[in-house]
């Protein structure tokens, strides 16, 4: 009798797991058909407000995008199915063979060097600090802050050594976007990940390949005779898709983390381009200056679907878990640094003169247009082409970014949907 019901158990079970998967399947297979979206994989290396320097494998950064119908999208200008850059740049789009109206898959045409914790409340400046104690979950007593956009190791060493030449050592503090060409394999397992010449970072002053933070540009047009809104939705999860239930930390002392958690403190912000005075600058692509209930950090969804993620709780938080922070957090709020008020940061100094601020600012809002493409008007088949650039990092504050954590991977998806007119 007892043999029995065991089985029946075991078969039950067996049902139950096979009905799962079908369901995942069909699930899967209904957003491949019918949405647009990203999917982000980011391999990195955390260096925490981390105190070590943990070296493991992981894997590069691979998007996947689909485009809703009468909208492209390009990774820039192709030659012979690579992308095309001058100093360093990729270059814009420039014929129809370098669009998609299908989709594009980003690990075709980059690797990414890995990713070491930082923090910003809009996603410009990126700023970082080596001070860290308590294996990353805590800060020094006096705590150095950097920031990371638009400078080099070479920079970073001369602000702790006047003596050291900013010019010296050009790699930036960016994670290098690599981006691949005909003479990179793609079949040497030991440039899977990364790429022949690739060189980890030694030191957090001395990132070589690997950065503070990763970014990538992609153009969009639509073949509408009138401006088109696009809004963004995402989820995030670890590299095999799967996800942790979130937990409630009743303490407010981040020890319900799990050492596989990393996935939980990815941030991802949406960027533009202006011209200032100093030439072409980044900024949020939805700043208060356009609409004050919406920010350009995403809030991705702690789920393995979209249809999972419109019941799921976002990943974003902002646990400060230094005792001397712990007084400037409000709960439900959401806290990054920014330089303070008074700061200037010029070219030849990367330090911060003064501790940062830890601001609280606003996620992205739903149904808020990431981007508006303009019509043809009657002017050619496509409107004008826009740029967005997507920057990634860590949160070094997130409760989930500390030493146990390090080295993990883990999955972004972005969907892409026309903004509904009122």
């Amino acid at each position: 009798m007892g043999f029995e019901m065991k089985k029946d158990e075991e078969k039950k079970k067996k049902d139950r797991a096979a009905l799962l998967l079908e369901r995942r399947k069909i699930a899967y297979n209904f957003v491949l058909l019918l949405t647009t979206f990203f999917v982000v994989l980011i391999g990195v290396l955390t260096l925490a407000w981390f105190v070590s320097n943990k070296k493991v494998k992981s894997t590069s950064m691979n998007v996947m995008v689909r485009v809703p119908e009468g909208i492209q999208i390009s990774p820039g200008h192709l030659e012979g199915g690579y992308l095309s850059v001058t100093n360093g740049a990729v270059n814009v789009p420039i014929v129809s063979a370098d669009w998609n109206d299908e989709g594009l898959e980003i690990d075709k045409y980059y690797r990414f060097g890995r990713l070491f914790p930082a923090s910003s409340d809009t996603g410009v400046p990126i700023i970082f600090t080596p001070d860290s104690t308590d294996m990353g979950k805590a800060l020094g007593e006096t705590p150095r802050f950097y920031v990371a956009d638009g400078r080099s190791d070479g920079a970073l060493k001369h602000s702790l050594d006047s003596n050291v030449a900013a010019a010296g050592d050009e790699d930036s503090l960016m994670a290098t976007a690599h981006v691949l060409s005909a003479s990179d394999s793609e079949t040497d397992e030991e440039q899977v990940t990364f790429w022949d010449g690739y060189a980890a970072g030694a030191f957090w002053f001395d990132t070589n390949d690997d950065g503070y933070y990763a970014e990538f540009p992609a153009w969009l047009r639509t073949n509408s005779p009138v401006s088109v809104s696009l809004c963004v939705e995402g989820y995030v999860t670890k590299w095999n898709g799967e996800t942790d239930a979130d937990e409630e930390d009743a303490d407010g002392d981040g020890e319900v983390s799990e050492p596989d958690r990393l996935y939980k403190a990815v941030r991802i912000a949406v960027l533009r381009e202006r011209e200032g005075e100093n030439g072409t600058v980044l900024e949020p692509a939805v700043s208060t200056g356009n609409s004050p209930v919406s920010g350009s950090i995403l809030p991705l969804k702690n789920a393995g679907s979209f249809e999972e993620g419109r019941l799921a709780v976002d990943v974003l938080d902002s646990r400060l878990l230094t005792d001397r922070d712990a007084d400037h957090f409000v709960a439900g709020e959401l806290y990054g640094l920014r330089p303070a008020s008074h700061e200037v940061v010029n070219d030849e100094k990367v330090q911060l003169e003064t501790e940062p601020v830890y601001q609280n600012y606003v996620s992205y809002g739903a149904d808020i247009p990431i981007v508006i493409l303009d019509g043809h008007n009657g002017n050619g088949e496509f409107g004008p082409a826009e740029k967005l650039i997507f920057r990634v990092w860590l949160d070094g504050d997130d409760k989930d970014c500390w030493n146990a954590t390090a080295g993990q991977d883990w999955c972004i998806n972005l969907r892409f949907y026309e903004m509904t007119a009122e």
